[in-house]
């Protein structure tokens, strides 16, 4: 792209040039005199391009009001050069207006061209702008249905600097080598508002556009030259240079420039840093630069597994680079939490880097264990994961068999492994038996009103023939009585026959008794259906010591010594007395029973 020189530039080439065909059609031949303001299409085959509603004025000094010249609505200046000129608005708003030709002829390929135009600030406007240019092209560019700036066309002549010339005329001009087949210009500002320079000129103004005349636009041919663009690679690319402008081509390093490497017109070339060629021509000679950027690295690593619920992070820095991931995220790394392709663009200048890396996630297999197991009248279980491949155990007692041997009730746990990974399963595991049930032998009751039967402190959901729903009953008649216990390995039942009646004095020691708290045999004592006195009662530790002692009948031992519990264990008693009413010496009676904690 050429950026714009001042007229005082290019004197010297415009001196070379006079007498040369002006490629651009003129502006000072109207179909009709203009009438008012926003009479483009007066001097076709000049008009705004299509799908652009913008609407520059046509000024002529045929006209002595407000389209004319050299005064006219938006201000005063004489044409360039005959009687008329266009004016444009190229800042404010955003607004754009432009002004498109087709030539008389298309460019020749490989041909220099002076390319310029005249323009001058309209007296009436608030500011003053740049960007003001010529945008070449193939065929004719076209808006977007608005008069917004046309950005898709990038100008080859443009005035990089703020024109506040509006007393006379300045010269925006450049010089372009041809592609070949040019054949249309468009003139105007192409950037938007925030990318064009502006300045205050007519403060008063309420017009708050910048506007320009143009006159006298033109292309001129200066002739056929040696041409090869300079070009850009990354290191280990290979350039194309293409010659044109001559019949000859010599190639040459110009660091040993007698030495030809090639006679084509093209030139393949590879360089691994920055390097300068001699381009011989049959009358001209050139040098081209071949400049080569160092690539960018980027190294993501080789294909990768994660466990499930990592977190890795892939990074592609590189110093002054930029990054594009295949998600579109645009930052140096980047996280990775699932399975997938992942792949990255690095560049730096003209170079890009790719590189992608495959993350597997490793999953290991559930084992399906229950949060937990029943087993039921049996001493041991074994958990067996042997149907689970590719992976290594680690239970709580340090083994690494695929089977586990359990034995009592609790928590348990095992970890998989497969690859680094690793994973924990837990479960627990309660041992129980069905229903134990211990009730006495069938009974006859001497006068007694009633008896109390029970299964002791257990955990089971217990029916009494009787209708009762607990774990004990109180009986009261003569009957069979049948209880059925249950839980969850199973029922089992019991049956037992009391008689009540009316029957000689007798005694009974129990053989057993457990104070837990339970209400069910609390308490120790002997029992008897009649009245006693000269009563004594002693319980000793299998010891022999001493650790109760009472003369009260019915008073019982509640377990305790000095208020602390006794062990469970077996225990000796001893008991003394006679009926009432008996003439008989005193009975002594001793055995041993068990304390159940």
């Amino acid at each position: 792209m050429n950026k714009a020189f001042l007229t005082i530039l290019f004197s010297f080439i415009l001196c070379s040039l006079t007498g040369q065909i002006n490629l651009v059609p003129g502006i000072n031949g109207p179909v009709s005199c203009p009438v008012s303001l926003g009479e483009y299409q007066l001097t076709p085959p000049w008009d705004v391009p299509s799908n652009h509603s913008g609407t520059p004025d046509y000024m002529h000094a045929c006209n002595s009001g407000i389209a004319g010249t050299p005064s006219n609505g938006n201000g005063i200046q004489n044409p360039y050069n005959g009687p008329a000129y266009y004016g444009i608005i190229t800042y404010g708003g955003d607004l754009r207006e432009y002004m498109q030709v087709q030539l008389s002829s298309k460019l020749k390929k490989g041909y220099l061209y002076e390319v310029g135009v005249y323009v001058s600030l309209a007296d009436n406007y608030k500011y003053a702008s740049n960007h003001l240019g010529i945008h070449i092209s193939k065929s004719a560019i076209s808006g977007n249905g608005n008069s917004l700036p046309i950005s898709s066309a990038v100008p080859q002549i443009y005035g990089s600097n703020i024109i506040t010339n509006a007393s006379g005329w300045t010269l925006i001009s450049g010089t372009y080598h041809a592609q070949g087949d040019e054949e249309f210009i468009t003139i105007g500002n192409f950037n938007d508002d925030a990318q064009t320079q502006n300045t205050t000129v007519n403060a008063g103004s309420n017009f708050e556009f910048a506007y320009y005349f143009f006159d006298n636009p033109y292309i001129v041919s200066i002739g056929e030259v040696l041409f090869v663009k300079d070009d850009t690679i990354c290191r280990g690319d290979t350039a194309t240079l293409i010659a044109s402008g001559s019949s000859t081509y010599a190639w040459a390093e110009v660091n040993n420039p007698s030495v030809i490497i090639d006679n084509d017109s093209v030139l393949s070339a590879s360089p691994l840093s920055t390097n300068q060629y001699y381009l011989y021509g049959s009358q001209d000679t050139i040098i081209v630069t071949v400049s080569v950027d160092l690539s960018p690295v980027v190294e993501l690593g080789d294909d990768r597994e994660i466990c499930e619920e990592e977190i890795i992070l892939l990074n592609a820095y590189y110093l002054d680079a930029t990054y594009l991931w295949n998600d579109g995220s645009s930052e140096p790394s980047l996280v990775v939490k699932t399975d997938g392709i992942y792949s990255v663009d690095v560049s730096k200048g003209s170079c890009t880097v790719s590189d992608e890396i495959e993350v597997s996630t490793v999953v290991i297999p559930d084992p399906n264990l229950p949060s937990e197991i029943l087993v039921c009248d049996d001493e041991r279980f074994v958990v067996d994961l042997s149907g689970i491949s590719n992976v290594t155990y680690q239970w709580p007692d340090g083994s690494s068999l695929p089977t586990y041997s359990i034995s009592s009730s609790g928590p348990f746990w095992v970890q998989l492994s497969e690859n680094s990974c690793s994973k924990l399963f837990s479960s627990s595991i309660e041992f129980e038996e069905a229903p134990v049930i211990n009730l006495p032998a069938d009974t006859a009751v001497c006068n007694k009103e009633f008896i109390k039967l029970g299964l002791g402190n257990v955990d089971y959901d217990c029916v009494w023939s009787n209708g009762s729903s607990q774990c004990y009953t109180t009986i009261n008649e003569d009957g069979v009585y049948t209880v059925s216990a249950s839980n969850r390995c199973g029922t089992n039942t019991a049956t037992i026959a009391v008689d009540f009646e009316s029957c000689r004095c007798f005694t009974v020691i129990p053989n057993s008794f457990s104070p837990n708290g339970d209400g069910v045999n609390e308490s120790f004592a002997p029992l008897s259906n009649c009245e006693m006195s000269d009563f004594i009662f002693k319980v000793f530790h299998r010891s022999g010591k001493l650790v109760f002692v009472t003369d009260r009948l019915g008073t019982a031992w509640d377990g305790r010594f000095n208020l602390n519990g006794m062990p469970a264990g077996s225990y000796v008693y001893t008991v003394e007395y006679k009926y009432n009413g008996s003439r008989d010496e005193p009975t002594i009676l001793s055995g041993s029973f068990n304390l159940v904690r």
